[in-house]
Order: C-alpha cells, then sequence, then structure tokens
C-alpha cells in the first residue's frame, strides 16, 4: 500500500520528486537506466535479440521469484523470461511477498546490478 513506481522523462525528474515531497511522499530510488514499464519494449527487444544470445543460461540451482508476478522459476527459459520482463513489466511487491511468505522464507537477500 503507498508505494508506487512512475517512468518519466528525466528532463521531469527534480520537479517530480519536489512534488512528491510537497504532498508529504517520498522518493526512494531512481533507476538509471529506466527500467519496469511498457515504454521500453524496444530495450527489451534488443536485450533478447543482442544481449542474452551471448550467454547460456541454465537452470537455476535455487529457485527463484520473479518481480513482476511472484512466479517461482526453476528452469532456464523461465529464467530467460525473467531477465527479458525486468525491461517492460512492473513490480508486484504484494505477490512477490505472498511467494516468499508461502515458500516459509524469513529472511531475503535481493542482489543488484
Amino acid at each position: 500500500d503507498g508505494f508506487f513506481m512512475v517512468s518519466l522523462r528525466e528532463t521531469e525528474l527534480e520537479w517530480f520528486k519536489k512534488a512528491i515531497s510537497q504532498a508529504g511522499g517520498y522518493s526512494m530510488y531512481t533507476m538509471v537506466p529506466a527500467v519496469h514499464a511498457p515504454a521500453f519494449a524496444e530495450l527489451r527487444r534488443r536485450a533478447a535479440e543482442e544481449i542474452l544470445p551471448k550467454y547460456e543460461i541454465r537452470d537455476p540451482k535455487l529457485p527463484v521469484v520473479t518481480d513482476q508476478d511472484g512466479t517461482i522459476v526453476t528452469s532456464a527459459d523461465e529464467l530467460r523470461t525473467m531477465l527479458l520482463d525486468t525491461f517492460d513489466l512492473p513490480i508486484h511487491w504484494p505477490k512477490v511477498v505472498d511467494t516468499l511468505k508461502g515458500a516459509g522464507v524469513s529472511k531475503m537477500y535481493i542482489t543488484g546490478p
């Protein structure tokens, strides 16, 4: 509740962050480059065609929970899709948390870029 991800042009960023503060909110993080929005479908396509084919993706040794919908990934194909989904699909934290709680997770580490 109360957590939102917004994609906008960099030229509008400072104004937007000030408006969030004036409304009593807090801008937690700015992603560079921006991701997680349908506007980045072309970036996803380029990654699928130009980047991922350069690497061998194998089945994960441990289950991975997707940011987008909390699905548990266990195969290389699912992992590849998850990596591409980060470009143009929004994160859905409530679904992620539900999956983690359902799996009995009590401590979590989020790996960064």
